[in-house]
């Protein structure tokens, strides 16, 4: 009988290993052949060894770099490599970060059944991240893992402005007046690159070439693509009834701001009977429900909570409403794809069916009962 067990176990760890060999492998094919928004970075790197300016809509268009001057430096060494090679090696650091969060997830208590599902769930964000290259994943796991760094958690979030908002609660108020002092001085070194050679003889215009820069990706693409169903935030869908034109500018920065500092500030509310390493999951989980562009792959940042409520509801003890509740999630995410239900599912996608589903999510975590429904796994031999 142990022996039977044995080769049960052997044959599903094989068929486990083969799974994340093929989606690994998949991953970094898809951003080798075609990772555009990796290709961006990796124009930035080669602008700051070739002295020309990082940031210009003249030249690039809406596919210019749109990530703030303190993070140019860190694709610099991409850029001394070839293209092709830079992809494959990027495509690596994807499935990596991948790994990341799955194993930080597990050991939060997520089991691994939980993990793979919730992944199965957000298929078309982990697709759309490695077709483009993107950072979202690489992001995630540097805030995870470093919960208790506010300056690395500053670093990692700001590469997408919109999202460095959980780094305001990352700080007790006591300390928050240093900590800001600490990141800015620390944004300000790792700016002076880019700074320089983006105009040597006026340097601080790096930031005005920034934000315009960081605004061309709402006005160089066509409304139709900025406010339809690839962006599922609620502040897109808000810009949307209020009319606001796809251009960016202050009044959507200022919708975004308004939604992530009321869903935030609700969540670390209600919120603090649960392990700070799923609060802290939770408001990550929150970005791009009020990011202004928050395409598909960012709602990856959902994955953590997405595996540690489905475990929650794979479980016997689970209770009815969280089990309902993760349902609902579910299918709002898999029936705003407009691949699996065509019009329908663009319908939902339009009207934020994605937040929503986090949202839900969320909602099932704060039943448990103090946040003992799932302990954190025995550490095994």
């Amino acid at each position: 009988m142990a022996s039977v067990r044995v080769q049960r176990l052997s044959a599903g760890h094989g068929v486990l290993f083969l799974a994340v060999l093929l989606i690994a492998v998949g991953g970094v094919r898809n951003t080798i052949y075609n990772g555009h928004d990796f290709e961006v970075m990796w124009r930035a790197g080669r602008a700051l060894w070739s002295g020309e300016p990082v940031y210009s809509v003249a030249r690039d268009g809406a596919m210019v770099f749109k990530y703030p001057p303190w993070i140019a430096p860190f694709f610099a060494p991409w850029a001394l490599l070839p293209l092709s090679w830079a992809k494959g090696l990027w495509g690596v650091l994807e499935v990596v970060s991948a790994a990341v969060v799955a194993l930080w997830s597990h050991r939060q208590g997520a089991g691994w059944v939980g993990i793979a599902s919730a992944l199965l769930v957000w298929w078309g964000s982990w697709m759309a991240h490695t077709l483009d290259g993107q950072i979202a994943l690489t992001m995630l796991a540097l805030a995870l893992v470093a919960r208790r760094s506010p300056v690395m958690i500053a670093l990692s979030l700001s590469t997408k402005a919109h999202s460095a908002l959980p780094w305001l609660w990352s700080h007790s108020p006591g300390r928050a007046v240093w900590g800001v002092a600490k990141v800015a001085l620390l944004f300000l070194l790792l700016s002076l690159p880019a700074a320089f050679v983006q105009e040597k003889s006026a340097p601080w215009r790096v930031f005005p070439a920034w934000v315009e820069s960081a605004g061309s990706g709402a006005a160089g693409f066509s409304e139709e693509k900025v406010r339809g169903h690839e962006n599922s935030g609620f502040a897109p869908v808000g810009a949307r009834v209020l009319g606001l034109p796809a251009r960016g500018g202050f009044a959507e920065a200022g919708l975004a701001l308004f939604f992530g500092l009321i869903l935030s500030a609700g969540w670390v509310r209600l919120s603090r009977h649960l392990p700070a390493a799923w609060r802290w999951a939770g408001l990550l989980a929150l970005v791009p429900t009020y990011h202004p562009l928050p395409w598909n792959h960012l709602f990856l940042f959902a994955w953590p909570v997405f595996a540690l409520a489905l475990t929650n509801a794979f479980a016997k003890r689970a209770a009815l409403k969280p089990r309902a509740l993760v349902a609902g999630a579910v299918f709002l995410v898999l029936a705003s794809s407009n691949k699996l239900f065509g019009a329908w599912g663009e319908a939902f996608a339009l009207s934020a069916a994605k937040s929503f589903a986090v949202l839900l999510i969320l909602w099932a975590l704060l039943c448990e009962i103090r946040g003992k429904a799932i302990q954190p796994l025995p550490a095994r031999r």
